[in-house]
């Protein structure tokens, strides 16, 4: 009786198989022929079909930061020659360390029937390092210019990487009250342009002019010159002695990177004058890349007389730039492995024809050296690019720092050096050990041990 069970048990399940096989065979194919009939674009999408074209690639953007809640530690109206301090958050909502940022403050006046405003220009107020995930407060300083007039102004808060690319920024509105003096940049009769560059061979030929204002980046050959020139006029009754000059930056504006200076002479602007200004820009010399420059002027007393202008200009020549290194670790023991993104530009008109490299360094907080990274195959093409790779720790790091050298064409072109961690952090003294899978082996034996003459001894303790 329990065989005959036995067997017809058998006989319901082997059924019930052969029912679930069949259900699942029909939605198969069911499925196939659902997905044959599918748009062809549908059907790539679902994995089917011939495909589609890929999308193009997303322009290469740095991580940014939002720069909320600033806070002034006195009212909002300030008088010419006082120190505005404050605070600002800073938000890093990204997963990686965003280390070497600069905060700039700028103020931008709008005196009665200027609805556009003037720049008076911008500081650097200090380094900033943000770690992934967190927000910061950050105090600040700034000083009004003496040559304020009566008007309402704004702060401008600005974030930047080391070659001035933007990662933030906000305003905030205040009023600002002073006897005024700012000079004006004029223009003669019918001309637009109120400062302009002209560009000539050496023989004085003339070959090109560009607006300061409104173009986008000149590009200038070292056999070449290139003049600055820009009216200035005097709106007041009283004479003003000027010294316009420009601030010249190889790279970008920063605090810790040398600055060219070149000046045009002294002049006193009678009431009502105006006079066309000469700089030369010095080409002869200097290394092929970017140059980011700043037009302004002083008084005798070193007051601000002539408000900022900000231009860029190029040198050719094959050359490439290090514009971020960014990491996802601050800290690391042996093995451990640290992802990188390392944000990288080429100049336009050699970049399609040269290759582009890069050697990464990475040292531990006592400058062991704690990895490399060889990177053949850049991508040359014009304007940014980010490379991503990862290293893994040949050396315990309670802090890691990072030295990039990039090379077209087998020839050094740019250095760059940062740290990528906030502070040093503590590691375990297990993380020390060259080998420790060896030394946990032997502690283990070591307790076993122990062990058993601990355990032997109370044995003979017991007999006795």
């Amino acid at each position: 009786m329990n065989t005959e069970r036995c067997f017809l048990y058998s006989l319901i399940n082997r059924y019930r198989l052969y029912n679930a096989l069949r259900t699942m065979k029909s939605a198969l194919i069911t499925i196939i022929l659902a997905v044959s009939f599918l748009p062809a674009p549908l059907r790539a999408q679902t994995g089917e079909g011939g495909g589609m074209p890929a999308p193009p690639p997303e322009p290469v953007s740095f991580p940014q930061l939002e720069v909320t809640n600033v806070q002034l530690d006195a009212n909002k109206t300030y008088r010419a020659g006082e120190v505005i301090t404050g605070s600002l958050q800073m938000t890093n909502p990204s997963d990686t360390h965003l280390p070497d940022l600069q905060l700039w403050i700028g103020l931008k006046v709008f005196p009665e029937g200027d609805p556009a405003g003037i720049r008076l220009g911008k500081h650097p107020v200090r380094s900033v390092f943000v770690p992934a995930g967190t927000t910061v407060t950050v105090p600040f300083s700034s000083v009004v210019p003496r040559t304020v007039p009566d008007a309402a102004a704004e702060l401008y808060f600005s974030l930047a990487y080391p070659r001035q690319d933007p990662a933030g920024g906000t305003v905030y509105p205040i009023t600002v009250t002073g006897p005024g003096g700012l000079l004006e940049y004029g223009r003669r009769g019918s001309d637009r342009e109120e400062s302009w560059i002209e560009i000539a061979n050496i023989t004085g030929e003339r070959l090109d002019r560009f607006s300061v204002h409104n173009s986008p980046p000149l590009f200038v050959q070292d056999n070449e010159t290139a003049t600055l020139k820009f009216f200035v006029r005097n709106p007041h009754p009283e004479p003003v002695i000027v010294t316009p000059a420009v601030d010249i930056y190889q790279g970008a504006r920063h605090p810790h990177r040398s600055k060219t200076t070149v000046s045009a002479e002294p002049h006193t602007l009678s009431a009502g004058e105006q006079k066309l200004f000469s700089i030369s820009l010095p080409l002869s010399g200097y290394a092929p890349g970017r140059y980011r420059a700043y037009l302004s002027g002083t008084d005798q007393y070193r007051r601000l007389r002539l408000p900022e202008v900000a231009f860029t200009y190029h040198i050719g020549g094959p050359t490439a730039a290090v514009h971020a290194l960014l990491s996802d670790r601050e800290w690391a023991t042996v093995g451990d492995r640290t992802s990188f993104s390392l944000f990288y530009s080429t100049a336009l008109e050699h970049s399609e024809q040269s290759t582009l490299s890069a050697t990464v360094d990475i040292y531990n907080h006592n400058k062991r050296h704690a990895g490399t990274a060889e990177l053949t195959d850049l991508t040359a093409k014009p304007g940014l690019q980010l490379r991503t790779f990862s290293i893994h720790a040949g050396v315990p790091s309670e802090s890691l720092s990072a030295r990039i050298t990039l090379f077209v064409d087998g020839h050094p072109v740019d250095t760059y050096i940062t740290k990528l961690s906030s502070r040093q952090y503590k590691l375990p003294l297990i993380a020390y050990v060259e080998r420790p899978h060896l030394v946990l082996l032997a502690l283990g034996a070591l307790v076993t041990a122990l062990t058993i003459l601990f355990v032997r001894r109370r044995r003979r303790a017991n007999r006795s």
